[in-house]
């Protein structure tokens, strides 16, 4: 054997040695690749499962009931025609549905999770709130105000409605 074969035979091997290597780095890369999504999928179900609680909350439940079942019926107009405890939970609802929606728009999980579960609650909730709302951005001076929760109910199909005796609007 000369040196040109040993040469040749030399070279073949580093050849081969480089597309193992290479062949070695893309199944790492894959499995790489596979974990990375599996690790998105665990922290959007841990997402989704921080959301509900949150929004299955007694107290954040109690305060959605209460705004379904009583503020319905009771016209607001200034921040005044609601005691401290109205005001108390219809505060925690849009604060809850606020959050929602941020949640959402980060892409923390998936609008139609929010839409097709809690949907009617929150067109209802914001269509009952939403002059409570529009005080609450004028006394704070800022439409930034609970203003997720506004596009959350219109991501859920409001069409401008106002419900129970809210009808000055």
């Amino acid at each position: 054997m000369d040196i040109n074969e040993v040469g040749i035979i030399i070279q073949t091997l580093v050849t081969v040695a480089m597309f193992a290597t290479f062949f070695v780095y893309f199944l790492q890369f894959k499995v790489m690749k596979d974990q990375l999504q599996e690790t998105q999928k665990a922290s959007r179900a841990q997402n989704f499962l921080s959301v509900v609680n949150y929004l299955q909350s007694e107290h954040i439940r109690k305060a959605r009931t209460f705004v379904l079942e009583i503020l319905r019926f009771k016209q607001f107009i200034q921040w005044s025609d609601w005691n401290d405890e109205e005001r108390s939970e219809a505060s925690k609802v849009c604060s809850s549905y606020d959050v929602a929606a941020i949640v959402v728009k980060q892409g923390l999980v998936p609008k139609e999770i929010i839409v097709d579960n809690w949907g009617p609650s929150i067109r209802q909730c914001y269509s009952i709130l939403k002059p409570f709302i529009e005080d609450a951005q004028i006394r704070n001076k800022s439409t930034e105000y609970w203003n997720d929760f506004e596009w959350l109910a219109k991501e859920c199909g409001w069409n401008g409605e106002t419900i129970g005796n809210n009808l000055n609007q």
